[in-house]
This record gives C-alpha cells, structure tokens and sequence, in this order.
C-alpha cells in the first residue's frame, strides 16, 4: 500500500468524519454527471471502483456492481451488509434544470440521483471506509453498491446475493429522513384478463368482455382487507391499466385485460391475496412475480432499540426497495426524504449526507457480563467494599453499553477484550480496577465467555428453526393431495404425496430442536470459578455467579470444568450438523426433484441459473450450495473431535483453534435456513405426476392390499400381482386410501406441531435473558 494511501488512513479518525463528509459529497456529483440508467450503470461502476482502489480497498465487480469487505474481514466474526444502489429512473420530463449537472444551491446538492438513492449510498460508503482498517471490529462490514434498483431486475443485489459471505444483518441504504423503516409493503402486479365473445355494436351482438371487466375492477375499487398492520395499515389494491386490443368503434371487445397494483402488508402472503382474488372475480387472474415480498423486522431487535436510543423513529414503509429480496433482516434507513424521489430538480441537502454517516452499530458483549457477575461475587465475600463494587458495575456497565452501541476500541499494544477491559477500569478507578481479576484466571474467564456465546447462539439458532418448521408444515397441508413417487433403493416404490414429502423434513426438525436442547444443557452450566483448572484459595461463592448469569447448574468439579472444554463445543457443533444434515437431505430431493427427468417441481426464473452454452438449464444452485455448507458444518464434530483426540486433562492451547470454524457455523447454518425458506415459499409442485403410466407399478403394493381385504392370503395376492406384472396384464387404480397415523391421509400436522412447541417452551430462554438484562442493567 502506498505512503499517500497509508496517509489517508491513518487520518480515519473520528475527527476526519468532516473530510469524509467532503469526500462523500464529491463522489455524489460526479455520480449525478454520469448517467447511470437501471442495466445501464457501468460508467457508475467504474466511478465507485476507481473511487474505493484509490483509497487501497480490494474490489469485487459483478455486472455492474461493486461490493468490498474491510480489511481485517474475519469470517469467525457476525457480517453487516451495507447496501444502496447506484442506479437511477430516466428523468422526469419536468425538469427546469440539467439533471446531470451537480449543482449545491441553498445547501442542496441537486442533480438525478441525488436523493435517490445516492446521497444514501456515499454515506454508506464513507462509514465503510471509516471502519475498513480497525483492527478491533466484532464485526465485519461488507459493501455493495448494487444496480437494477429501480426497475426490480434481476442482475443487481438478487445476482450478488449467491456470492455474499454469510449476512446476519442488513443496512438498506434508502432516503427516510435519518428514521428507521421498520417494515416494507411487498408489491405484486396482476394480469387480469376477462374473456368475452366479439360482436357488432349496432346489432348488440356479443359479449362485452369490457363490462365483465368493469365488473371486477369495481370489486377491486371496493373491496377491504380485513387485517390492518399497525406498522404499514391495510393491504391496497388499485387497478393501473385498463386496454382492448379492439381499435374499432363499433366491434364488441372479446378480451379486456386490465392490471392490479397490489400493496401487501406483513399480514397476508401473496399466495394468501391472490386466492382470494380469484375467488371473487370472472377474469384470468395471474401474477407477473412474487419477489418483492413484504419485510420487517422486530421492533425489540438490537439495531431497532440502538436507533430509538438515539432519538430515531420507526415506521412502516409504503414502497419497495432491495429490500425484499434479502433473506436476512434488514433496516432501510438513510439520509433524504423519499417524498423527493422520482421527482422533478431532485436534490438531497448536504447537512444530509454527513449526517448519514453517523449511524452506529450494536454487537452485545459476552466479555463483560462474566465481569459484572464476578465483580458482584467478590462484593459478596469481603474482597470487595460495597464502594468498590458499585464503581465497578458502573463502569462496566458503561463498558458494556459502549460495546453495544459499536464505541468500543482495542488499543494496538492491548492483547484481547479481557485485557482492554481491565485497563479502562484502571484508567477510571485506579487500583480498585486492579482487583477484577482476583480470584479468576484467564482459562474460567474464557470459558465463561465461550458458555455465555454458544448459549445465546444456541437460542438464537432455535429461533431460527422455527419459522422454516411452521413453512414446511404449511406447505405440508397446502400440498398434502399432490401424490408423487416414493422411492428406495432410487427405485420407484409406492405412493408418496409432498404433504409427507413438507412434513418428514418438519418432524426431523422437532429431533434436530431436541438434540439442540440436549446442546444448551451442557452449556448452561457455570464454569466460573474454576480458575486455571484446579480451584481457588479464596472463599468465592460459585453459586451466586450461575444465579447472576443465568446458568442452570455449575460445572463442579474444576478439573472437568476445563476438560468439558472441546467436549463441550463438540456437542454444540453435533446439535448444529443435525439440523445442517435434515437440510442436505432436503437439498438433494429438490435438486433431484427439478431435474427433467423427474419433474415434480420447478422454481421462478430468479431463484434458478443458466449456464453460458445451453440455454435450456435451469440450475438448482441455492440447494446446491445450501447442500455444500451443510455437509460442511456436518463435518465439524469430527473436526472438534480430532483436535481434542489423545488431550490429557488440563488447558491446552490447542483449544483455541475450535472457534475457528465453530463460531462462523451458526450464521451460516441460519442463512441456509433463510434460503432454503426463501426457496420452499416460492416453490411449484408439478399436478397428476402418477398419471404418468409409467409410475404404474407405484401401485402393485395397494392391489395387493385390495386382494388381501377381500379375503386372500397375502402371499397369494402377493404372487398374483407379481404373475400379472411378468404377463404384462396389470391393472390398477390411483385412488389411495392410507388413514392410519402419519400416512398420506392422515399427516398428523397438528400433533407434530405439538411436539415442536413443547421442545420449544422446554428452553429456558426467558429465565436466561431475564438474567442477563438485570445484570447489565437493561
């Protein structure tokens, strides 16, 4: 890297914001100069690209976008997304000014673009290059400057999507007035057509396809949805076109087709809305795309309550953005205000801009709660006064806090989190911050940490299961009379129908949450206390500090409390690859299912590949790499087992390696649930798959049963059949009558359910965080 470059980063201090603010606004105009139409942003992205290389960043082109990741990227560490597209609408004919000429007036910076959504990206942008070489980070930050924007195509953030490295959060670079848009409308166009029959207006003859049509679009006009969002109110319908493809004044219409508008709140499902349409109207009814779905996030997540702490509101958004198509939470914040948007003399104001950039991020902090516990401890057996104590948990929770909003920094000549935290409470409290560490060694301090992490990740992890089980499950009852063949052995073998295709990968999933659970009780014990392996002198009360943490139990004995170290992690990683093996499973079956030669299942254009020479491929490639990274994570207890092989008892540095591949496991097994969840909701089941005649023999099986009720002995029926099939003379029926528990007629859907929510409701998770909030003072 060059001095100038080493120069400019050495200045990326808080104090340099002014200049990246100087930077940023820069940029933009020569953004706005250059045309940057949707599927015409190359020019745009050669700016960004020269713009970030520049200032010694790596970049990543893909088609027209530009994406980067900070230096110090570590993929053992949670991913924040920062996005904004960087094209723009054709100008609105109204202009009085050049639209391509950056022009600041009054504090505006005025130009197409400039609000939208380029004032948001460049500020985007300048945080990037703010944090892109901290070394302290607990987090990474990934870039992208996306294109394709504003006409929803499929070559922007959808073509990025499949080469992004896991993604636990989203920052949607949007104008919104520096507030936080919570929730999103998802947006489906629908292609109605009403079929009449043509005839001569002066002989009233025919059937006017026009009135039929008239008919339906005022029960568009007129018809109100019945469950209002408190973030984004009622569902809306408005049709937007109306044509005939008749010309002449005196010709009856035959066809009439007309198009809807629909704005869909959180509440309902596309597939939901548009049931509901064609129950209540004559015309074809049918969806251009079922893509831009609705978003939102909790109002109690992290990021949401970080920006109400700092005076920013939330509200539910009316438009769409890229939003939508991310299957992972998102935030759509920035600078500017949506009302300019498409408008005529676009402009976004400069204060804007810088400040967008001050937008914090929030990561919680394992490393000082196992302080606040301890500290608390030692009050309670004398070797703290009562003074010294509250010193101490002010601070540390300030620490804490400081964590939280993203302030936190690891000075260069500090070793870790333990160290850094230790020196502040010096720095503030002189020798009362030297008496932390009495009584604890580095080893229980760890190991605490590490228990307190995989806990919360364990939780998180569970939670995400959930909604992917209920989608199955969903699916399971949508598609239970979709009949299709079961195989063994890859051959085909007797009736099966995707309701219990949906539900077997449901039901796996309430034994991986079972096996989860089992995972959480062996980390929901106490270490603390066991210092370097062999106790303490001092009169310490190891009871007080599981209570204080939330724990279950203690790990007792204090030799085992390090040996359960790399058994422990093993156990979580086996909990993990279970759930990674049921989604493999299932990545194959739909892998297979697609192909031509079965057929049973297609997927929207989007969701599949090409290749560059054969036009007709349609490559599974999300369940292929779902099928990947989940094989991968199943092969991580063996790897934790092969590290720990032959360890006698004691610390070993060893040890350190495990969180290596084990940390990163958990954002990744959660994003191939949000895929595959994003690939099941949009998926096609193929209709009368055994009508085929050559999936005939899928029902010898139910003709020997018809026989044997009838009174024949089953080996009899059984040759019977079998002659019939060798003479080329069976017959058969494709009615299939299977009621008992768990078959085809009778998925037992609610009784499953039921299982899942009691393996749920058995984890302690509102003890736990209930815990954690008293004793960070939250």
């Amino acid at each position: 890297m060059s001095g100038k470059t080493d120069t400019y980063f050495d200045s990326l201090a808080p104090a340099s914001l002014n200049q990246l603010a100087d930077d940023a606004v820069k940029l933009l105009s020569s953004l706005i100069s250059t045309p940057s139409f949707s599927r015409e942003e190359r020019d745009t992205a050669a700016i960004l690209s020269t713009f970030l290389e520049a200032r010694g960043v790596q970049v990543e082109r893909l088609g027209n976008n530009v994406s980067a990741r900070n230096l110090h990227f570590d993929s053992t560490k949670p991913t924040i997304l920062l996005n904004s597209h960087h094209d723009t609408v054709k100008p609105n004919p109204q202009y009085s000014r050049d639209p391509f000429s950056p022009i600041v007036e009054d504090g505006k910076l005025y130009g197409l673009g400039s609000n939208d959504a380029g004032g948001c990206l460049v500020a985007l942008l300048a945080v990037f290059l703010h944090y892109y070489q901290r070394t302290d980070l607990r987090y990474n930050f990934f870039f992208a400057a996306t294109a394709e924007e504003e006409i929803s195509g499929t070559g922007g953030i959808e073509l990025l999507l499949p080469q992004l490295p896991p993604i636990d959060f989203a920052i949607v670079g949007e104008p919104t007035l520096l507030q936080m848009a919570v929730a999103e409308r998802g947006l489906m166009v629908l292609d109605c057509i009403s079929q009449g029959r043509a005839g001569h207006a002066a002989r009233n003859e025919g059937e006017n396809a026009l009135y039929k049509a008239i008919d339906d679009i005022n029960w568009f006009r007129n018809y109100t949805f019945d469950e209002v969002s408190p973030l984004l109110g009622p569902s809306r319908m408005n049709v937007t076109v109306v044509e005939t493809g008749n010309k002449a004044h005196n010709v009856v219409p035959d066809s009439c087709h007309f198009v809807v508008d629909v704005r869909v709140n959180e509440l309902y499902t596309f597939e939901e809305v548009l049931e509901l349409v064609r129950q209540h109207t004559s015309s074809d009814v049918k969806a251009r795309s079922m893509r831009l779905r609705s978003t939102s996030i909790p109002l109690d997540h992290p990021v949401v309550k970080a920006g109400s702490s700092l005076g920013r509101s939330h509200y539910g958004s009316p438009t769409t953005s890229d939003k939508a198509l991310m299957p992972f939470l998102s935030l759509k914040m920035g600078p500017g205000d949506s009302a300019r948007s498409h408008t005529a003399d676009e402009y976004i104001y400069i204060r804007e801009i810088g400040e967008g950039m001050e937008m914090d991020q929030y990561l919680a902090a394992f490393d000082v709660l196992g302080s606040l516990a301890h500290t608390q401890m030692l009050k309670s057996v004398g070797l703290l006064t009562k003074d010294e104590w509250l010193s101490l948990q002010t601070e540390l929770r300030a620490i804490y806090k400081q964590v939280a909003e993203g302030g936190f920094t690891l000075q260069d000549d500090v070793e870790d989190i333990h160290s850094q935290v230790e020196l502040l409470l010096t720095e503030r409290l002189g020798d009362t911050g030297k008496k932390i560490h009495s009584a604890r060694s580095r080893n229980d301090q760890v190991l605490v940490d590490i228990k307190l992490y995989l806990r919360h990740e364990l939780e998180e992890t569970a939670n995400a299961v959930l909604p992917f089980f209920t989608l199955l499950q969903e699916q399971s009852e949508k598609y239970k009379g979709h009949l299709f063949p079961g195989y063994t052995h890859l051959q085909l073998a007797m009736p099966s129908s995707f309701g219990l295709w949906f539900g077997a990968y449901a039901e796996s999933l309430v034994d991986d949450l079972i096996t989860l659970r089992a995972a959480y009780d062996v980390v929901n014990k106490n270490p603390l206390g066991s210092a370097a392996g062999y106790g303490s002198s001092f009169p310490i009360n190891r009871t007080l500090t599981t209570s204080l943490l939330g724990f279950e139990d203690l790990n007792y004995n204090v030799v085992y409390a390090q040996m359960g170290r790399g058994k422990a992690e093993r156990i979580v990683a086996q909990s993990i690859a279970n759930i990674a093996d049921t989604l493999a499973r299932l990545s194959m079956d739909a892998c297979l299912y697609l192909n031509q030669n079965f057929g049973f299942v297609s997927f929207p254009p989007e969701l599949t590949t090409g290749s560059s020479i054969m036009p007709h491929k349609k490559n599974p490639d999300v369940f292929e790499l779902i099928r990947s990274h989940c094989n991968r994570l199943r092969a991580l207890p063996n790897e934790i087992m092969m590290m720990t092989t032959n360890l006698p008892s004691g610390y070993h540095r060893d040890l350190q390696l495990l969180k290596e591949h084990l940390f990163p496991a958990f954002a990744q097994l959660r994003y191939c649930l949000q895929m595959a969840g994003l690939m099941l909701s949009n998926i096609s089941i193929q209709e009368n798959i055994l009508q085929d005649e050559k999936y005939k023999y899928l029902f010898s099986v139910e003709e020997v049963n018809k026989l044997v009720l009838d009174g024949t002995a089953f080996r009899d029926a059984y040759k019977k059949v079998g002659l019939e099939i060798e003479a080329g003379n069976f017959t058969y029926d494709t009615n299939v009558n299977h009621t008992h528990e768990g078959s085809i007629g009778n998925l037992n859907t609610k009784e499953i359910a039921a299982q899942m929510t009691r393996v749920m409701d058995s984890f302690p998770f509102d003890k736990v965080n209930g815990a954690i909030a008293k004793l960070a003072g939250i």
